[in-house]
């Protein structure tokens, strides 16, 4: 912040303690972190504090769980190679449920679930032509399990996801 600051102000005689100490004065309700990003329920449940003991043990777990899903995208990333091949027959898809989208949204928590609508995102990414797709749908229609298959096989069908042709 402090650089977007300098750049337009650039005339200003601002050091960056000064900058953070006023920061920090006038806006301490204010907090910067890691970006959070998703985690799988096994890992939160590995990563989950206990005896010393158990610590050990769910920490080798937790590596192994780590390796195997190092070795899937590497797999996902191999397939997807082959299948940007111009003599290969096959097709790499990846399906990706973003999370539910609220509208409208409403901050006030006695309106949040009560009053709001949940739509449901589904991208759908064809490898071998760097293709992509979104399914969007709302509850009102279905719910967010059964229509994931549905929007999967209606795009299969629809010839949307046509592989390359060699």
């Amino acid at each position: 912040m402090f650089i977007a600051f300098k750049r337009k102000y650039p005339e200003t005689l601002v050091s960056y303690r000064f900058y953070s100490d006023t920061f920090h004065k006038h806006f301490s309700h204010l907090r910067f972190g890691k970006p959070k990003s998703d985690t799988c329920s096994k890992c939160d449940l590995l990563n989950a504090k206990g005896s010393v003991e158990e610590q050990k043990c769910l920490k080798c777990k937790l590596e192994l769980h780590h390796i195997k899903a190092e070795q899937a995208r590497k797999s996902l990333k191999n397939y997807t190679i082959e299948s940007q091949q111009p003599t290969s027959d096959s097709l790499v898809i990846s399906i990706d449920l973003g999370q539910v989208i609220f509208i409208p949204t409403l901050p006030h928590i006695d309106m949040f679930y009560s009053r709001q609508l949940s739509c449901y995102n589904l991208g759908i990414h064809l490898a071998d032509t760097n293709g992509a797709l979104m399914c969007l749908w709302n509850e009102s229609l279905t719910g967010r399990g059964c229509d994931i298959g549905s929007a999967i096989l209606r795009v299969l069908l629809s010839g949307n996801l046509q592989p390359k042709v060699n």
